[in-house]
């Protein structure tokens, strides 16, 4: 499980403020799709520490797979699929659904934090060799192999033009 003061410290710790009103949300959606910078200012105020804490309440539970750069890369992904695509992604959200923007949100982080995690999983694990330092040989690598049998071709040539010159 990730250190909490470590969790705690990457989401943004700005005040809380209070719900806004669904006309307010539809305010502020329009003035991000226009790029108001306020406003994206103010979405980052308002929604960043949700986000956060949506994407640290999935990945709290693979602590041992993932660590606090996991959780950022996931937030900027996020955040990178709203606003790609003309802001397709935001552009998407529909309030006659019933739901606040911040649950949106919220439910976007969830499933970002999953995408996430199955991309993980299907990776193949890359484990740190413990003493692979202290493996030697007396025998030459393929490398040094190879090279040596190069020098001596190109040395061999050298002296079959130095033997045609002269």
């Amino acid at each position: 499980m990730p250190n909490t003061s470590e969790t705690t410290d990457s989401i943004p710790s700005h005040p809380v403020r209070s719900a806004l009103s669904p006309d307010d949300e539809l305010a502020l959606l329009r003035r991000l799709l226009c790029d108001d910078q306020r406003a994206w200012r103010s979405f980052y105020e308002r929604y960043s520490r949700l986000m956060y804490a949506a994407i640290t309440r999935v990945t709290c539970r693979f602590g041992s797979l993932l660590c606090q750069e996991d959780v950022r890369e996931i937030y900027s992904n996020l955040c990178l699929q709203l606003i790609t695509g003309n802001k397709r992604r935001l552009r998407s959200f529909d309030p006659s659904r019933g739901t606040t923007l911040g649950a949106w949100l919220a439910l976007l982080a969830t499933h970002s934090a999953y995408d996430f995690l199955r991309t993980r999983r299907r990776e193949p694990r890359t484990e740190t060799l413990v003493g692979v330092d202290a493996l030697s040989s007396e025998q030459p690598d393929a490398f040094r192999i190879c090279s040596a049998r190069e020098i001596v071709r190109e040395v061999e040539q050298l002296f079959r033009v130095s033997i045609e010159f002269f």
